[in-house]
């Protein structure tokens, strides 16, 4: 039976709504599989660069182990003490220094990983003895640090009395057994070493602080009276001798040269020097930042706090 023409415009209709609706699915079937595929490539590039990562810092990790495994004392405690103490001896001893005294303290050991083993040292000498073995102590590249120093000037000779308290570590899957290290640090060369002694030994740290001299009076051409004499501010005289670490916390030593005072500063403590008042905000390895007036200064190891630099502002 053949259909009307309405029915077959109603049946092309229906058929031209099917295409449609097949590809419509189809089209909405091809993007989910393509946002799938889009989110299955995103994380598998995520999980290849946090592995990358991953292995970088174990690389980075392995070459830190192998640094700290050549700088070790032997894995031996009783070992490591009497072989450590006995370079303490030997070092103080070629440098001349007298009263060497080097006692071992009581060791910590943290499980398998490494051993810390403290000492105090005490000796008499002139300050370049003392800067010279400070030197050959930061260049020899064995796990140590200086926990604490004191310097005492003594009267007599001009020498001064040294108590230092020493940390060295060993560790406890170390390779060496029986023998200290005998190469370098990378950290101070021997010029820097060299040159450091001598800027040192030539301030003469602990001396008796001589003011200048008076400028010498004009020569009296006018009835007026002669200008007074600039004010004496202890500040131009107050130098940054040594930046050390105290606790685990950086200390500052500001030595006020006309009262003979050392002030032992932490980040956060005040600085009244004569005219002078700030903050110390910030200890780095050569140099400190102290914040006054509401501007920042930067005073360099070995300057005084009138040779500060002042930062710029933030902004300009």
């Amino acid at each position: 039976m053949a259909l009307s023409q309405r029915e077959q415009r109603l049946a092309a209709a229906v058929a031209a709504l099917a295409v449609l609706l097949v590809v419509w699915f189809g089209v909405l079937t091809y993007r989910e599989a393509v946002d799938r595929r889009e989110q299955a490539r995103h994380a598998a590039m995520k999980e290849l660069t946090d592995k990358q990562q991953a292995l970088l810092r174990a690389a980075r990790a392995n070459d830190r182990l192998a640094a700290f495994d050549s700088q070790s004392l032997p894995r031996d405690r009783e070992m490591a003490r009497s072989l450590y103490q006995n370079w303490l001896v030997a070092e103080l001893n070629r440098l001349r220094l007298k009263q060497v005294t080097v006692e071992p303290g009581r060791g910590t050991q943290l499980r398998d990983v490494y051993t810390k083993l403290p000492f105090t040292v005490r000796a008499r000498g002139s300050l370049e003895q003392v800067t010279r073995w400070l030197a050959a102590f930061y260049r020899a590249d064995h796990l140590q640090q200086i926990r604490d120093l004191t310097l005492t000037p003594l009267a007599e000779g001009g020498e001064l009395q040294l108590t230092a308290t020493i940390e060295s570590l060993s560790l406890g899957d170390a390779s060496r057994r029986d023998a200290l290290s005998t190469k370098s640090s990378e950290r101070v060369s021997e010029k820097t070493a060299g040159d450091a002694v001598a800027a040192i030994v030539e301030r003469n740290l602990f001396a008796p602080y001589i003011p200048p001299p008076p400028p010498p009076r004009p020569r009296e051409t006018t009835v007026a009276a002669p200008p007074p004499p600039p004010a004496f501010d202890p500040a131009k005289h107050t130098y940054l001798t040594s930046i050390i670490e105290v606790d685990s916390r950086p200390q500052a030593w500001l030595n006020v040269r006309p009262t003979k005072q050392t002030l032992r500063l932490f980040v956060g403590d005040g600085i009244t020097v004569g005219k002078f008042s700030g903050k110390l905000v910030r200890i780095a390895d050569k140099e400190i930042e102290i914040e006054s007036d509401g501007k920042r200064r930067v005073v360099a190891l070995g300057k005084s706090l009138d040779q500060a630099v002042e930062l710029p502002a933030a902004g300009t």
